[in-house]
């Protein structure tokens, strides 16, 4: 299963009008697009070999101006000139309420170093002179959950697809994990079940 969003962004970052069924990654003519940079590639197949690509966006990187523009209009934005992503973060009018929308230009002064990377958690450390964003270069899905400095915070969606985070000024310590609760309700079934079937077997064991 591909994401909706993951297509449209791809198709998008290739001037290709988006769909909801098809992605034709064999139509990727441009692999230096501003929107694919923000995945942080590092190297891409093109035209039948492999190209190094220079990227000046970080994995993981922290911006002062949050911008609100409607879902249908985010990915033509990004596209423009007007969207600068080591500046700033695109969030969708849903988020209006939780951001502290800043018009500061400036880059916030810091740095952002990964302590542990798997599939299922990110532990990183975080230090920003000014309150911003951390956006990492990961796919926004339902389930992944946050922590800042040990207290509970929620995982925006920035950039159309991304995953953010909001941060104070300081020092902080971030950590990403994966939260399945389709995988958890199944697990309790599937106990439940085996749990019921053992005591059916050993009731019925005892009436004989």
């Amino acid at each position: 299963l591909i994401i909706k969003r993951y297509v449209h962004y791809i198709l998008s970052s290739q001037d290709q009008i988006p769909v909801d069924h098809v992605v034709n990654l064999g139509g990727i003519r441009n692999p230096r697009d501003k929107l694919l940079q923000l995945f942080h590639l590092k190297k891409a197949v093109y035209e039948k070999e492999i190209v190094s690509l220079e990227n000046r966006i970080s994995y993981a990187h922290i911006v002062s101006q949050a911008v609100i523009k409607p879902t249908e209009e985010i990915l033509s934005f990004m596209k423009s000139a007007e969207f600068d992503p080591q500046r700033m973060v695109v969030f969708e009018p849903q988020y209006q309420s939780v951001l502290s929308l800043s018009t500061e230009n400036g880059v916030p002064e810091g740095s952002c170093k990964i302590l542990k990377y798997q599939n299922e958690s990110i532990r990183l450390n975080v230090s920003t002179n000014k309150p911003g964003y951390l956006i990492l270069s990961e796919i926004h899905y339902p389930g992944w959950r946050a922590t800042v400095d040990g207290k509970k915070v929620k995982v925006l969606r920035g950039n159309y697809i991304f995953r953010v985070i909001p941060l104070g000024e300081g020092e902080h310590e971030i950590f990403l994990y994966f939260v399945s609760w389709p995988f958890r309700i199944g697990a309790c079934i599937s106990l439940l079940s085996l749990i019921g079937s053992i005591w059916f077997i050993l009731k019925r064991g005892k009436k004989k």
